[in-house]
């Protein structure tokens, strides 16, 4: 019968212990930044049925730059916003909008009948920044129903009241990252 005589030495342990605790680091970075930081589609911002609420994303040009963003607006003016933290994957942020911006919100801008009209696709297939720019896509939630507009592939009226509200909220946002 052979019996094994084992003795670890003060080195062995803390060889072991060091190799514990840098499995417990990388694990718990791992489960932070990489399972849970990746950007959640905008499709997944929650919008109650009902209600009103716009949800917008950038998208083009901005990509390369990692400079996209996308929020959610709910109609109390309270906001969701979701971009890239600089290498810490991507971060969100909760804010709420100023109150003269919430009662421009309030003021009934967005009609069904322009929402339904600005959601048709263009008779030109362009983008109105330009097709290697950064362009923009809104769904706003009115009354139950969902509105798509895209820079690139529905006839928005860049005269009209709704796009001005939309930039300006894209602005306020833009400029609270």
């Amino acid at each position: 019968m052979v019996v094994y005589n084992i003795v670890m030495e003060s080195k062995d342990l803390l060889s072991i212990l060091l190799t514990f605790l840098l499995g417990i680091f990388v694990g718990a970075y791992a489960y932070l930044y990489i399972m849970n930081g990746p950007k959640k589609e905008v499709d997944e911002l929650e919008v109650v049925k009902n209600e009103f609420a716009i949800v917008g994303e950038s998208y083009g040009a901005c990509e390369a730059l990692d400079n996209c963003f996308a929020f959610r607006l709910d109609q109390n003016g309270e906001y969701i916003v979701q971009y890239d933290g600089g290498g810490l994957g991507y971060r969100e942020e909760v804010s709420s909008l100023p109150g003269k911006l919430v009662r421009e919100f309030s003021q009934e801008v967005f009609t069904t009948e322009s929402l339904k009209r600005q959601s048709r696709a263009p008779l030109s297939a362009s983008c109105y920044f330009g097709n290697n720019e950064t362009n923009y896509k809104f769904r706003i939630t009115k009354g139950g129903d969902d509105y798509h507009l895209d820079t690139c592939l529905t006839d928005i009226d860049y005269e009209g009241d709704d796009w001005y509200l939309l930039s300006k909220l894209w602005n306020h946002i833009s400029l609270s990252l």
